[in-house]
């Protein structure tokens, strides 16, 4: 997986004009992979957000992705494949805040270029033959309660 990032200002989730730059990367990536997908995630550090029109660090980091998206978009990338997700300030990557402010751009994988999953995973995990339905699974077994014992009778003196 590749990746790449954006950096932003405390607070704020607008892109700045210093990152139009990247626009030509994306462009190569785009036409080298016209069919694939890409994660944009946005990040907040940990400051409490005060004044802000923002719920908490996590809606700031969503609405950071939400604007490289759009950003991405009118660099010409197809919408379809792009996925804006958020961490909020859950994925630090070093103790100097402004690092954790950030957009990462994962280019996903391929789901027929993956490897196939070995056979020691079990037969449960293997495709149904081309033609054949899936076997339903078994439903589960009903238990009845443990019955519950008698109460006791009051000891005589």
């Amino acid at each position: 997986m590749s990746a790449a990032k954006i950096a932003h200002r405390t607070r704020r989730h607008d892109v700045n004009r210093d990152y139009t730059h990247l626009q030509v990367p994306f462009t190569a990536l785009r036409e080298s992979f016209p069919d694939r997908r890409f994660l944009v995630v946005g990040h907040a550090d940990d400051l409490p957000l005060k004044n802000s029109p923002y719920k908490d660090n996590l809606e700031l980091s969503i609405t950071r992705a939400l604007n490289v998206t759009r950003f991405l978009e009118q660099a010409g990338m197809d919408p379809k494949n792009l996925l804006p997700a958020g961490a909020g300030e859950n994925d630090p990557v070093s103790k100097d805040r402004a690092k954790n402010r950030r957009i990462e751009i994962a280019l996903l994988p391929a789901i027929n270029e993956l490897p196939p999953l070995p056979a020691s995973l079990g037969s449960d995990t293997a495709k149904p033959e081309a033609g054949k339905a899936e076997a339903t699974p078994p439903a589960p077994a009903k238990t009845e309660p443990p019955k519950a014992a008698p109460p006791a009778e009051p000891k005589k003196p």
